[in-house]
């Protein structure tokens, strides 16, 4: 059997601009949202189809898709974590700012 692949494209949504209608993807986010899942590993990672192109596994996304149905119904933009450093991830901004302020 051979895997089907979709494309950033045509995962994500985007407004219209200039006159241009909005595009709907098949979920609720634009692509810069997606790359920044990817690279939080929060989303499935693509494969490589050619030196300028990437893709998902078909299978891949609908799996995702499976696991996060709820958030995504409830207009959630944002999928929980799911690496073991996640709440650490978010953690480091919050202090240098705090102690930036508080050293006025």
């Amino acid at each position: 059997m051979q895997s089907k692949f979709i494309r950033v494209r045509e995962l994500a949504s985007a407004p219209g601009r200039n006159g241009a209608p909005a595009r709907q993807g098949r979920l609720p986010v634009s692509h810069a949202t997606i790359w920044r899942w990817v690279k939080l590993g929060e989303f499935p990672p693509p494969v490589r189809l050619g030196p300028q192109t990437t893709a998902w596994r078909m299978e891949d996304i609908e799996r995702w898709e499976a696991e996060h149905a709820a958030q995504l119904q409830d207009g959630q933009r944002r999928p929980r974590r799911h690496h073991a450093n996640a709440s650490k991830a978010a953690q480091p901004l919050g202090r240098v700012i705090s102690r930036h302020h508080s050293q006025r």
